[in-house]
């Protein structure tokens, strides 16, 4: 607890998204546009990588830059996320699930074996902003959106040619 140096306390911060910052996904500019439209080609081709036919996989790849913009949308800046008074927001669990309906909250902490006695949300808003997509996106899209963050995240681990693709996105073009 950042106010009580005595406890433990569990936190919440915005997250969720593939490129470094919210900023990669709303900025208008030549060079974040050609980001987002190298990071859907990446995302498509490791799709292709994992089995999926050309068409899918791009039809997949702009769900994935479509959900992960809605939530850019709703994070918070950079220059806001460094107050501190702004990102400490205690909460008890009962607190989150009626501040951001929308989202299973408690059956998010039983289902990994957590029982918060109170937690900080780090962007507040965000969590609300997070719940409402929960129960407006097809659970279709989110299971293409979760598919591709276990890519990403196991790429390294993946077949020899996944490496090859996160790094040639990540390494390079980052």
């Amino acid at each position: 607890d950042a106010k009580d140096s005595t406890r433990y306390m569990a936190a919440l911060g915005q997250g969720g998204t593939g490129l470094p910052d919210r900023d990669y996904y709303l900025k208008d500019d030549a060079r974040s546009k050609d980001i987002r439209t190298k990071y859907e080609q990446h995302v498509a081709k490791m799709f292709q990588l994992a089995g999926d036919a050309p068409a899918l996989a791009t039809v997949r790849a702009k769900v994935v830059l479509d959900l992960e913009t809605r939530m850019a949308q709703a994070q918070w800046t950079r220059v806001e996320q460094r107050n501190p008074q702004k990102t400490y927001n205690k909460r008890s669990l009962d607190q989150l699930a009626g501040e951001a309906p929308g989202f299973d909250w408690k059956g998010y902490f039983k289902a990994r074996g957590v029982k918060p006695a109170d937690l900080n949300l780090s962007q507040p808003s965000y969590f609300q902003a997070f719940a409402k997509l929960a129960s407006e996106v097809p659970a279709t899209q989110w299971r293409t959106y979760l598919r591709w963050h276990a890519l990403n995240a196991t790429a390294n681990l993946l077949p020899k040619a996944f490496g090859e693709e996160a790094f040639a996105f990540h390494g390079k073009v980052l």
